[in-house]
C-alpha cells in the first residue's frame, strides 16, 4: 500500500496507487525464491505452441514405392531429365517418398523419395509404368528363366502357368496366370469360361514387344484381361482375373506387365 499526502490531485494518485500495487506483486514474487519464475517460465512454455514434425510422408502420396522397370530408374539430384544422376536403383528397390514435385509440362511429375538401402535422397519419374505403390516381389520361372513382379501380399505356385493371387480377405479377388509355350499358336485359348468381350487397350509394351489386351466380362460377372505376345525365346500369355466388385479397370494389369523380363527378349 502506498500513501500519499491529500495535497496530490486525485488522478495522480490513482495512477500513483496502479504503480505501486504492480511493484508490491513484483517483490511478492522475487521474495518467493526461484520457483515463483520458474512457474511463471513453465506456463509460458505450455501456453507456447510446440514445433510441428515432419510426417512421414505428405497427406495423398504413399509412404513408400518399389521400381518396376526391368532396365532400373534413374535416381536424379534435380527433378528433371537433365538431372545428375545420383545411381541407377534396380528392378524392386523400395524408396520412401518424401514430397511430390509437380509436373511442370505435359510429363509426369517427380518423387522426391529416400533409397530405403543407403538412405541417398533423389528424385524420380511419378511414372505408373516406372514405379509402383505397393510392396512387391520377384517371381523367377526356372523352366523359362522369365521373371516378374507380383505384389508381397500374393500367394505364388511357380510352374506353367505360374499362378500368383490375392489373399482371400482381398475383395478384388485377382490373380494372375504366366503360361509360356514356343509360340503364341501352342498357348491356350483364352478365356476359358464364357464371356463378353468389352474392348481392347493398346499400345501394351511387355519388355519391348507392342502388343494389346482384351478386355472380357465373364457370364458370371468378373473380369477377365488377356495379352500375348511372342519374344526371341518363347512365347507368353498373360491372364489376369478380377471379382465384379474391382471393375474393369486395368491399371494394375499393365502395371504388373511393365515388370516382366524375358531372356533373350
Amino acid at each position: 500500500m502506498v500513501f500519499l499526502p491529500n495535497g496530490y490531485p486525485h488522478g495522480v494518485r490513482r495512477i500513483i496507487g496502479v504503480v505501486g500495487a504492480v511493484i508490491g506483486c513484483l517483490l511478492i514474487v522475487g521474495c518467493s525464491g526461484n520457483g515463483g519464475l520458474d512457474r511463471l517460465a513453465s506456463s509460458a512454455r505450455r501456453a507456447s505452441p510446440s514445433p510441428l514434425q515432419p510426417s512421414p510422408s505428405p497427406s495423398g502420396l504413399p509412404a513408400a514405392v518399389w521400381v518396376l522397370s526391368p532396365l532400373g530408374l534413374n535416381l536424379r539430384a534435380s527433378p528433371n531429365p537433365q538431372g545428375q544422376v545420383l545411381t541407377t536403383l534396380s528392378q524392386g528397390a523400395e524408396l520412401n517418398v518424401l514430397d511430390l514435385v509437380a509436373a511442370t509440362d505435359a510429363g509426369a511429375g517427380w518423387l522426391h523419395v529416400r533409397f530405403a538401402d543407403s538412405g541417398t535422397e533423389g528424385y524420380v519419374s511419378d511414372d505408373p509404368a516406372l514405379l509402383i505403390d505397393e510392396a512387391v516381389s520377384q517371381h523367377v520361372e526356372s523352366t523359362s528363366g522369365y521373371s516378374n513382379l507380383f505384389p508381397s501380399s500374393w500367394s505364388l505356385v511357380s510352374g506353367n502357368p505360374a499362378v500368383m493371387s490375392a489373399p482371400p480377405s482381398d475383395q478384388s479377388q485377382a490373380s494372375l496366370s504366366i503360361q509360356t509355350a514356343t509360340t503364341t499358336a501352342q498357348l491356350p485359348k483364352a478365356p476359358a469360361a464364357a464371356a463378353t468381350e468389352l474392348r481392347q487397350e493398346s499400345p501394351i509394351l511387355i519388355y519391348g514387344k507392342t502388343t494389346y489386351l482384351t478386355v472380357y466380362k465373364l457370364h458370371s460377372g468378373a473380369y477377365e484381361f488377356v495379352a500375348s505376345a511372342q519374344f526371341a525365346t518363347l512365347a507368353a500369355l498373360f491372364d489376369f482375373h478380377q471379382s465384379a466388385s474391382a471393375g474393369s479397370g486395368t491399371g494394375l494389369f499393365k502395371t504388373l506387365l511393365s515388370s516382366v523380363i524375358i531372356p533373350g527378349g
